[in-house]
This record gives C-alpha cells, structure tokens and sequence, in this order.
C-alpha cells in the first residue's frame, strides 16, 4: 500500500496556509448565462418525497456573479403526477434554450449555456424561474435580401 511520502518527499503540512472562505450567499436576484458543469438523475432524499430528480448545475459566466454556482433539480419521478408533467415541461423548455433538439443521455446537457432568471425562495435560496437563450450564443441575422436578388422561381 502506498503512503503520502510516496508522493511527497516530506509528506504534508497545512501550517501558513491560508483557509479558503467561500461566498455561499445567494447570488442577487436578476438574468444571468451559465454553463451546465454537471448533470445527474438522483434519488430524492426522504425530507422530500418518493421519487427522483435531475439535478442540474450551472456555472455562471455572465459578468454579474461570474464563477459562483447554482443548482437546479427538476422532477422526473413523483407520485404526484403533475410535478412530473411540470418537470418534464421544465427539461424541455431547457432543452429549447440550449438548442437540443432530441435528450436521450443526461451528458448531453454539460457544457450547453443558456440564460435564466433567478429569484430568491421563500426559505432564502436562489431559484432558477425561467429558461432562455444565452445572448451570446443566439444566431446572428443574416443580411436581408435586397430587390435586386434573383427570385426562385415559385416567387412569382
């Protein structure tokens, strides 16, 4: 079996280390674009109900918040049947603002962007509300078509 000084010449130490604080403040209500960093179908733990939920993490990339992250579970499985109708309505409506057209694999989601309304809960914690397209992955218009362009044939 292997031990730390197989790695580390004089193993390590923590001394004058510097511990890390981190901001785990809910994030200001407000639109944001994230990337999806990570995807999962999970059990819900029994606080909740029977069932199972998609939990979905979101990396901030626009400049207000940038880096923090946020999660997301959407419903799968429910014995109430409309949390899984609103859930499955919720996954599709993700789907549309990241561009996937067919879901058949939970990887297919990491690394997509897409913009999104967050509002803080009744309890203190941030909620994603709404799905959109990042801005700054929308297509760009193309140029008009002028007058003078030849026509198709059926453009009589």
């Amino acid at each position: 079996m292997s031990d730390v000084k197989d790695y580390f010449k004089d193993g390590l130490t923590t001394e004058g280390m510097e511990t890390p604080t981190y901001d785990n403040s809910p994030v200001p209500e407000g639109k944001y674009i994230g990337k999806i960093v990570n995807a999962s179908a999970e059990i819900n733990p029994d606080t909740w109900s029977d069932g199972e939920h998609l939990k979905i993490e979101f990396e901030i990339t626009s400049e207000q918040s940038k880096g923090r992250h946020l999660w997301k579970n959407i419903t799968l499985v429910d014995e109430n049947t409309d949390y899984v109708e609103w859930g499955k309505q919720d996954l599709m409506r993700l789907m549309s603002a990241t561009g996937i057209g067919s879901l058949t694999n939970w990887d297919q989601l990491i690394g997509k962007q897409a913009g999104f309304t967050v509002g803080i809960n009744k309890n203190g914690y941030n909620d994603i509300k709404r799905w959109t397209v990042a801005e700054d992955t929308k297509p760009q218009a193309s140029e008009p078509v002028s007058e003078d362009s030849e026509k198709n044939p059926w453009d009589q």
